[in-house]
């Protein structure tokens, strides 16, 4: 097919979910459509027209690579989706952060990958689970109970969905919010979700005529492992809110999954 129809097929030996990354120019395949060739990651995009949907993007340990910020390490691969969550500044306490992030490391340097199912489990419970718990308990200011203040965080992450990323599944909760994220052509989401945590940070600020750090200075990120995770979060992610009155929380979906 032609540019403005690009069609991508799923590589000979590779599942419906793993496409083959080679590093170089598409090879023709005939009528089939053809394989696309990018570097380091496995990627099925279908293009509709003039722009391109992009689906799941499988993880694989062997292209992956750890990095470490401030508190928590990170699992980096290009073109796999994240799972994002951005807490506010007040709503866990610091040194229980601090806490957690050298459980997580010891963990990590006793199970080096790649895991079992239980060792996942383990992981998940550890990185961001028991966040999670936390995080519903509803503690701290919660600035973003209010509509107007949660429109702004909205709008900052729609801002660049479908050009320099694709938004899927978010909510914005009172005092957190969780997306998920694939990048259009950066391995880590480091720079997208700081520019989400500096502009939203300004508006938000400006709405309530105050100052001052509004976000926890390390927002967590995972890269999805597999569909069934996938399906995980984004359930998670519509259901999260569905315990607080409806005024409270902001639920939607941006153009990953073209829903």
């Amino acid at each position: 097919m032609g540019r403005d129809g690009l069609r991508v097929e799923p590589c000979d030996g590779q599942s419906d979910m793993a496409y083959l990354v080679a590093g170089r120019w598409p090879r023709s395949t005939g009528d089939a459509g053809f394989h696309l060739f990018a570097s380091a990651a496995r990627l099925r995009l279908i293009g509709m027209a003039d722009h391109m949907t992009p689906q799941y993007v499988e993880f694989d340990w062997g292209w992956a690579r750890m990095e470490s910020r401030r508190n928590l390490p990170h699992v980096i691969q290009q073109g796999v989706i994240y799972y994002i969550t951005m807490r506010l500044a007040d709503s866990v306490p610091q040194a229980m952060l601090r806490q957690w992030a050298r459980e997580l490391e010891a963990w990590d340097r006793a199970n080096p990958p790649p895991h079992t199912e239980a060792q996942r489990e383990q992981y998940a419970e550890l990185g961001y689970r028991r966040r999670e718990r936390w995080l519903d308990r509803g503690e701290g200011c919660c600035v973003l109970r209010n509509r107007a203040t949660r429109a702004e965080v909205e709008f900052c992450l729609g801002y660049g969905d479908g050009e320099g990323y694709w938004l899927g599944d978010f909510v914005i909760m009172p005092n957190h919010l969780h997306a998920l994220l694939l990048l259009g052509g950066e391995e880590s989401p480091k720079r997208t979700v700081g520019q989400w945590r500096s502009v939203s940070t300004h508006k938000v600020n400006r709405l309530l005529g105050r100052s001052g750090t509004l976000w926890q200075v390390e927002p967590f990120d995972h890269a999805i492992r597999d569909e069934m995770q996938l399906q995980r979060v984004r359930r998670y992610i519509r259901e999260n809110g569905a315990r607080l009155p409806c005024e409270w929380y902001t639920y939607s979906c941006g153009s990953l999954f073209g829903e």
